[in-house]
């Protein structure tokens, strides 16, 4: 892979992760999800918004409790 090539793949991540961002502050955030988050090594659980995976909250105890019991 050239540098010219490398430039333009960086070039083509900055657009996206753009348009992510706008996309992400245009969303009303109506429909929540918990997920597990892979983080490195480690994972935790996070509330994200369904339509545009933004982290919304942490879930408290009894939606980790929920979640983790497999009852949503």
């Amino acid at each position: 892979m050239t540098d010219g090539e490398m430039d333009k793949l960086k070039q083509k991540q900055k657009e996206i992760i753009e348009q992510i961002n706008e996309y992400q502050s245009n969303c009303k955030h109506e429909h929540e999800v918990i997920k597990m988050v892979h983080e490195g090594s480690s994972a935790s659980l996070k509330v994200l918004c369904k339509d545009c995976d933004i982290l919304l909250r942490y879930p408290s105890q009894e939606e980790q409790n929920k979640y983790l019991s497999d009852e949503k």
